[in-house]
């Protein structure tokens, strides 16, 4: 299986956790909005949703442009 290949800033000491950080906090608001909205727990959709919501979290208060596993390798498709 071909390893993903991932956006080089994540690699950066500094901004590495930066995206670290807003991926968690991404993840944590997915997760509520689905939880609000009574989809059941295995419900499928949370990973493009983490990662739409983390390149916005890091555009809006890091003025980063992060691209997600998706745009960095086209073909892959993960829900």
């Amino acid at each position: 299986m071909k390893k993903w290949t991932h956006d080089p800033q994540e690699d950066d000491s500094i901004v590495g956790p930066i995206i670290e950080s807003a991926l968690k906090e991404a993840a944590e608001m997915v997760e509520q909005e689905f939880k609000e909205k009574g989809y059941p727990p295995h419900m499928k959709g949370r990973v493009p949703g983490t990662w739409k919501r983390a390149a916005e979290i890091l555009q809006r208060r890091h003025k980063i442009e992060w691209k997600n596993p998706m745009q960095m390798n086209p073909g892959l498709f993960v829900d």
